[in-house]
């Protein structure tokens, strides 16, 4: 057998065992107008770029913790910088500009579907990784393509870290660290559901979900050039952190490499990756992952703010796509009798199933809602991804997975795409 025949039949074996507990997802009777989306942090950036490349489809939006469509404008260096912890550097009139030109282009769909969307934004006073500001800025973005301000909802005033408030779930509100659920006597998840969709039953005490929580196939929905990154990653992004970390921590090694190679580290500034762990993906392991002068570059990055350029933040055939994500199917939903409302909720970088298993998918909030007003759940899964340039499993919202990330044409939008297409029928 050949290595090709090899690493095929390998990959074989990975995605079935991967994948061997979870089911295809079937198409429900989905009430087409109501169908909505909601992320926090990277989910949350990753939601806004649906709600304006879809916006034919999508009738609202939830952010928490997320920033402005186009923010990073495929700029690594941008996103960690300006978007996360510099809103003053935020350029407003380029975010315009260019939704416009990708509607123009046909690119994203017509604008004008966005004049009659419901937004909610939210944003806790103590976030130290997206911060407050930056959440001010997507509320003057959307203001530019609403009918009315009346429309958005923003939430600006919860003593709140970088998390995800609940009624009774979590860390300390005002606390940051996994699962990045925070208990904060605050229901995020019916509150955002309530203005998007409106005239919702709001949970109140124990909600029996007596519903279907299932783990489906993911792989059905990625691209065929893509799904080969499924096995490569697994096999290779954590020897590549561990030579790294070895040639950074062994001196001797240097010995064996030309002089323009030696000792890279100290041509880096200091930066603290990770204060930014939960947002976007830094890694405390990786001090300053900025050009290796003499080694060419990591690919699928982009540039760090005086650290030097990474190119090849596109065709890196990243997708950071899990196999497996899950859903919740209300009790009125599961014989397909009703039509039901739709919304997909994305999480932050650190929190999909790799990380922290289902909790975000069971505990956030949303599974009460949907119960009782009929709302089906899905939660799709992301993974982390060291060789494409995501090292957190964070959702693709400065291109690391393409140039067109945040069009109708990018990867994981596509993907999104492709599991509405399939649950709508």
């Amino acid at each position: 057998m050949g290595c090709r025949q090899a690493l095929w039949v390998l990959w074989l074996g990975y995605i079935i065992q991967a994948s061997r507990a979870a089911v295809s997802l079937e198409n429900y009777n989905v009430n087409k107008s109501e169908i909505s989306v909601s992320g926090i942090s990277s989910g949350g950036a990753f939601a806004v770029q649906l709600h304006v490349a879809f916006s034919s489809v999508f009738k609202g939006v939830g952010s928490v913790a997320g920033v402005p469509y186009h923010c990073a404008g495929g700029q690594l260096g941008t996103a960690l910088g300006a978007c996360m912890s510099s809103p003053s550097g935020i350029n407003h009139n380029n975010m315009v500009t260019y939704t416009r030109q990708k509607s123009n282009s046909g690119e994203i769909d017509s604008v004008s579907n966005l004049a009659s969307s419901r937004v909610y934004i939210f944003s806790g006073t103590l976030d130290s990784v997206v911060k407050p500001g930056v959440s001010h800025h997507m509320e003057t973005y959307y203001q530019e393509f609403l009918n009315s301000k009346s429309q958005i909802k923003s939430v600006f005033d919860l003593r709140a870290e970088h998390t995800f408030p609940t009624r009774n779930y979590g860390n300390p509100c005002t606390q940051l660290g996994s699962p990045y659920l925070g208990n904060c006597k605050y229901d995020a998840a019916f509150d955002l559901l309530q203005h998007v969709h409106g005239n919702l039953r709001q949970p109140s005490g124990s909600v029996p979900l007596t519903g279907q929580f299932i783990e489906f196939d993911q792989t059905e929905f990625i691209s065929k050039s893509r799904r080969k990154r499924l096995l490569f990653d697994s096999m290779y992004e954590n020897t590549m952190a561990n030579w790294i970390s070895m040639y950074t921590t062994m001196p001797s090694w240097t010995n064996l490499l030309p002089g323009s190679m030696y000792d890279w580290t100290k041509h880096m500034p200091t930066f603290d990756w990770t204060k930014f762990l939960p947002g976007l993906g830094g890694s405390g392991s990786l001090p300053g992952i900025g050009s290796l002068p003499g080694m060419g570059s990591l690919p699928g990055m982009g540039s760090l703010p005086g650290m030097g350029s990474l190119p090849g933040m596109t065709g890196s055939g990243a997708h950071s796509l899990d196999t497996i994500g899950y859903a919740y199917i209300p009790t009125g939903c599961v014989a397909k009798g009703t039509a039901c409302k739709l919304h997909f909720a994305f999480h932050g970088c650190k929190q999909g199933r790799e990380a922290i298993k289902d909790v975000f998918a069971k505990h956030a909030g949303y599974n009460e809602v949907a119960e009782l007003n009929n709302i089906i759940m899905i939660y799709p899964q992301a993974i982390a991804d060291m060789i494409g340039g995501n090292p957190n499993g964070c959702w693709d919202w400065w291109g690391y997975a393409g140039s067109n990330y945040d069009t109708k044409n990018g990867v994981q939008m596509k993907f999104v795409k492709s599991i509405l297409d399939r649950l709508t029928g």
